[in-house]
């Protein structure tokens, strides 16, 4: 029966999608929790949120062909940019407020969209909200492994000079690394694993599953070097654990993972602080 159920292929997709959000999770939770801009990860998640509900509303408007994870793309793609543009000069805390800002209009166009969307179409954007790994399609996988491939790729071949802006951009400039062009870089990155995510798990769970990982690596790695791989290690622990609870238990999967990946964050805490003694 077990062997069954994991043969099905809504598992199958499930677990392509939890590999393809792990891998996303150990690249882009590093640059975020190093530049301390973790809530971009929830700007862009709802941002994704208000671009799948303008798919919908186009769709409902007969362009069946715009599905509403283009649309998801699109918006959180776009709202990352400008984030990024307000932020560019100026301090932590006035990126923060970018962010928020971009939050806030995000929420505001999304809640525009949903007033025109039919009743039966609802359930298409709730979707983007709570998540269900298990509804993921091939051409979501496709998709979503496509843009995680193109972040893995420059995530690698720069990581380096996205970790040295995200610890001392003073110094970076000086040195003539070109900062403008690896701020960019690095949001548009986090804003592209951002939606991968969103579409696996939801915007509410997407901030639990790329910043939790990457804060409990960076409690207990001892090398800077160590904390994408640890990241990636609890992220596919919570996941398949999270998958495997959902069929013995009974439980939503998206909520789980998200549970275990905080669990996992509070352990590192209490880990790290007993080291320390």
């Amino acid at each position: 029966m077990f062997l069954e159920i994991m043969g099905s292929p809504f598992i199958v997709n499930a677990l392509i999608g939890i590999i393809i959000a792990s891998f996303v999770s150990a690249a882009i939770g590093h640059i975020l929790t190093s530049r301390g801009i973790t809530f971009l990860s929830a700007e862009v998640a709802h941002a994704a949120l208000g671009g799948a509900a303008f798919g919908v509303l186009l769709q409902t408007l007969g362009i069946i062909w715009f599905e509403p994870l283009y649309g998801a793309f699109l918006f959180g793609v776009v709202s990352a940019l400008i984030t990024a543009y307000a932020g560019l000069r100026g301090s932590r805390e006035q990126m923060e407020a970018a962010i928020g800002v971009s939050l806030a209009m995000s929420m505001a166009l999304a809640v525009v969209f949903l007033g025109y969307i039919r009743s039966e179409d609802m359930p298409k954007v709730w979707g983007y909200l709570v998540g269900d790994i298990l509804l993921l399609t091939v051409d979501d996988l496709l998709f979503l492994g496509s843009l995680a491939i193109l972040v893995g790729f420059f995530y690698i071949l720069f990581r380096r000079e996205l970790l040295y802006i995200a610890f001392d951009i003073e110094s970076a400039e000086a040195l003539g690394i070109k900062v403008k062009f690896y701020h960019y870089l690095s949001i548009l990155l986090a804003a592209i694993g951002v939606i991968v995510t969103t579409k696996a798990l939801g915007a509410i769970l997407v901030y639990a599953f790329i910043i939790a990982p990457a804060a409990a690596a960076n409690e207990i790695a001892k090398k800077t070097s160590q904390i994408p791989l640890i990241t990636l290690a609890i992220a596919l622990f919570s996941g398949m654990i999270g998958l495997t609870l959902t069929f013995t238990v009974n439980i939503p999967a998206s909520g789980t993972i998200g549970i275990l990946a905080s669990i996992a964050y509070l352990m590192a805490i209490t880990y790290s602080r007993l080291r320390r003694k």
